[in-house]
């Protein structure tokens, strides 16, 4: 009898294939060790150097693979790998306590991931992940153990596992893994991320996958309906069907590379240009790959990130303009404004204790006191502006004073280039994220002194909902199409095309078919999202009237839960033979 396990699925696609149950190596060690603490430690000298070897590899296949941003993420991993403090512990646990080697390195990263993942921050849960995934790497290279090595699978699977960490998921090899399933994880996680940018399909948060799913047995995959069957062999007719769905799901894929190359335009011939989201200038090729007409978000946290300092006015001014060389000469750079806070720290930067930093002293909040550095990013910023079509976007926004207050100080600026003898764009474009749901409540007021809103969709779900998007727990309640979201997104949308400014959405919801859809049908003049996506928004709205668009909206806000807006979308886009 077949059976189905219902989770969150990631990315598009149907996959029929083998299961792989993914085994992790046997950690087993003693507390006591039977060698001398100087020998201990050297062993665990070499293991790190062992370690650190591998990392460095994860950085380049990432680089290469992924993204510059999530090698970032392996470079924490050495960042936290070379912490004097955590090596002092483990030393301190060898030498004073004659404890093993492989339990001094156990203890030392489950207390120090424990007290992170207590923490309210967001930022220290998600490091406590990465404290397990060194733990991981350390006892399996100290222990000499075994466990399945992804990167030497040779047949056609969809690995099925309890999580797979930043490390695993980078070293899946698309020739062969053709989907994975995971008990853990949330559409936010690392993982869920890597995946998404890498073009998987996936399936996460799949109670009891590991134990129900028989190794070797023929398993399914649906991430629109986030659902993994098994089972399969005792139904014939649901197997074809599965199968048949495969076969037309990869037919699709074909359709979609054509769309690379095609501008966006809904049947009744309203242009929707389509743009990428980036971290920084190496992330531009696959912009230009998957077919993106611009950039609508340059995260440029992460410059600050990779940074051991403050970067400099010339760093970031060089930056900005390699990233316009990317560009064509109508399309235009929207740069936001340094989002540090929340989940994203530095290194050389002291933020104080908050009881939830996601509401606390972050974004657009920290640049107006920290107003030096503010000031050297704008200064970049607008010197660059003389190569290119560049637009400065403002994070976090919460009131009206806000952004004149972050207008005013963008004058000043003008003001000491120009007595310096700079030339820049003088009516460089100036607009804000529309994240908190206090500002999209003022968009009216907003719109008279902003050249151009951008939808974070992200934040604004989070802060509307009042859930945590990075929460197990409570994930069933991050809904981006619940009407409540819709309502407020159409209210944003309705008071800048009556400013007649315009209006673009960079958050999750870009990259939704079904949401997509519905953006589009609200108003919203441009999408931004990541590369992989933008093929895909554009096969839709290529083959769907801005006027019905408009219909399903009409629709979507008389329903009564996200659950009714997408059996009602996904059911047009399949009788439009838009969707599979």
């Amino acid at each position: 009898m077949p059976k189905v396990i219902k989770a969150l699925g990631i990315g598009e696609g149907v996959v029929v294939s083998k299961a792989y149950i993914l085994k992790k190596a046997e950690l087993k060690y003693e507390k006591e060790s039977n060698s001398s603490p100087e020998q201990e430690f050297y062993i665990y000298q070499s293991v790190e150097e062992k370690a650190i070897k591998q990392i460095d590899q994860l950085i380049k296949l990432a680089s290469q693979n992924i993204s510059e941003e999530k090698a970032d993420i392996f470079r924490a991993h050495k960042e936290i790998l070379k912490d004097e403090e955590i090596r002092n512990e483990i030393k301190e646990r060898i030498f004073s306590e004659n404890c093993s080697l492989a339990w001094s390195i156990a203890s030392v990263y489950d207390r120090y991931s424990q007290t992170f993942r207590e923490m309210p921050d967001s930022y220290f849960q998600e490091r406590a992940s990465d404290l397990q995934d060194l733990k991981e790497r350390l006892l399996t290279i100290a222990l000499n153990a075994e466990s399945d090595e992804l990167s030497s699978i040779d047949s056609e699977c969809i690995i099925v596992a309890k999580d797979l960490t930043p490390s695993e998921t980078s070293l899946l090899n698309r020739r062969y893994i053709k989907a994975f399933v995971t008990e853990l994880g949330g559409v936010t996680s690392h993982s869920a991320i890597m995946a998404k940018t890498m073009g998987f399909p996936a399936i996460v948060s799949a109670k009891d996958a590991t134990s129900l799913i028989k190794n070797g047995e023929l398993i399914a995959i649906d991430t629109s309906a986030g659902s993994v069957h098994f089972d399969l062999e005792g139904d014939e007719r649901l197997l074809k069907e599965l199968q048949l769905r495969e076969q037309k799901f990869e037919e699709t894929k074909l359709i979609w590379e054509s769309y690379k190359t095609k501008k966006c335009k809904t049947l009744d011939g309203k242009s929707i240009p389509i743009l990428g989201n980036i971290g920084q200038p190496s992330d531009m090729p696959k912009v230009r790959e998957f077919g993106g007409e611009g950039v609508g978000l340059f995260r440029t946290e992460f410059l600050y990130m990779k940074s051991r300092d403050w970067p400099s006015e010339d760093l970031q001014y060089e930056a900005y303009k390699k990233t316009l060389m990317d560009l064509h000469d109508n399309e235009s750079l929207t740069i936001r404004t340094l989002d540090i806070g929340g989940d994203k720290h530095l290194d050389y930067y002291q933020f104080p204790e908050e009881m939830n930093p996601f509401l606390g002293y972050r974004a657009i909040r920290m640049s107006l006191k920290e107003r030096e550095q503010f000031i050297v990013q704008l200064r970049a910023i607008l010197r660059a502006s003389k190569d290119g079509n560049i637009k400065i976007m403002f994070p976090m926004i919460t009131t009206f004073e806000e952004f004149i207050e972050a207008k005013r100080t963008v004058m000043e600026v003008k003001h000491q280039l120009e007595l310096e003898g700079h030339k820049f764009e003088y009516n460089i474009p100036v607009g804000l994220m529309i994240e908190v749901p206090g500002a999209a409540l003022i968009t009216k007021q907003l719109a008279r002194v902003a050249d151009f809103f951008s939808i974070g969709s992200n934040d604004l779900i989070q802060y509307t909902n009042a859930v945590d998007r990075m929460s197990e727990n409570v994930n069933n309640l991050y809904q981006p199409n619940s009407p409540g979201v819709l309502r407020l997104i159409q209210m944003v949308v309705k008071n800048a095309n009556e400013a007649n400014i315009e209006v673009s959405v960079c958050g999750e919801m870009a990259s939704s078919p079904q949401s997509a859809v519905l953006l589009i049908g609200m108003g919203v003049n441009k999408l931004s999202m990541s590369a992989p996506s933008i093929p895909v928004i554009k096969r839709v709205l290529n083959n769907i009237s801005f006027s019905e668009a408009k219909r399903l909206v009409e629709r979507a806000l008389e329903q009564n839960s996200e659950q009714e807006v997408l059996a009602m979308v996904n059911k047009y886009l399949e009788e439009s033979n838009i969707l599979l």
